[in-house]
């Protein structure tokens, strides 16, 4: 109930861009940017761009899991962007603990009732400290996995999701 009463309102956006860099694009960029996957400084620029451009949330939905030169650049401009979110997931073994990580999370935490349907995980993959260290005020994360049925069809999509006593949202 708490789920369809969060989506039951049809709404309409006519101001929303998703850019989706596929094949084609990664061919044509690669003259101005290098080769994929590009640098962290390239995502600082980027969300310049955007927010210079009007754009009020960019999403990146790229696992920034492994440090990188030029990670601090990146994080100064999710600083002073202030407009950023970044995604995290579930390792596909869930076996591997990220108990640091998900300390990680807690300024990043979402209040919600504890009766709201949630997806559990035991472990998460976190962007590189680095990028989200004193940035709770101005960065947002998302959850990006998502658990399949069976044979293999995605019949269910949760809002939220639960790590260790902490509720992120897709």
């Amino acid at each position: 109930d708490a789920q369809q009463w969060l989506v039951a309102s049809e709404q309409y956006y006519d101001d929303v861009l998703l850019i989706d860099i596929g094949d084609p694009s990664l061919r044509e960029l690669k003259q101005y940017f290098g080769p994929w996957p590009y640098t962290r400084d390239t995502y600082a620029v980027l969300l310049d761009y955007l927010t210079e451009m009007g754009a009020k949330t960019i999403i990146l939905d790229i696992l920034l899991t492994d440090p990188r030169e030029n990670d601090a650049l990146l994080a100064e401009a999710i600083q002073r962007n202030r407009n950023t979110v970044l995604i995290t997931s579930a390792p596909s073994d869930d076996a591997v603990s990220y108990h640091k990580e998900t300390e990680q999370l807690s300024p990043f935490a979402w209040q919600v009732p504890k009766t709201l349907p949630m997806t559990a995980w035991q472990s998460i993959l976190t962007p590189v400290h680095v990028l989200t260290e004193n940035s709770a005020a101005v960065l947002r994360l998302g959850m990006a996995s998502v658990i399949e049925d069976k044979d293999g069809l995605l019949r269910r999509f949760p809002l939220m999701h639960y790590i260790t006593g902490i509720a992120l949202p897709s």
